[in-house]
């Protein structure tokens, strides 16, 4: 009799380790969506076209794969003349991406 009561101890301590891992994992998924959430809204911040980044009350942002300079003015609401001349650019510049320009 005392083997079964051995197994059934031991049975019941494998239940309790599955519960409490279980509950562990659980908060842990909590915890990671949260992170994960966090985590997205920044990235979507960081990849729009605005990414503000200030320098002594200056903004600025960071050109994307296929933005134009009007693109680039339009979004921030400047004109292309004002976008050229706060970055000392010509209507003949090429803008690149990864390119920081000044919107304010």
């Amino acid at each position: 009799m005392k083997h079964r009561t051995d197994k059934a101890a031991k049975e019941s301590q494998k239940a309790a380790v599955r519960q409490s891992s279980a509950s562990s994992n659980t908060t842990a998924a909590s915890s990671s969506t949260q992170s994960s959430a966090t985590s997205q809204s920044s990235q979507a911040a960081s990849s729009s076209t605005k990414r503000p980044a200030s320098t002594a009350g200056h903004k600025y942002v960071t050109v994307q794969a296929g933005q134009g300079m009007f693109r680039v003015a339009y979004n921030n609401g400047l004109t292309t003349a004002q976008l050229m001349q706060m970055n000392g650019l010509t209507s003949s510049s090429q803008l690149y991406p990864g390119q920081r320009l000044r919107v304010k």
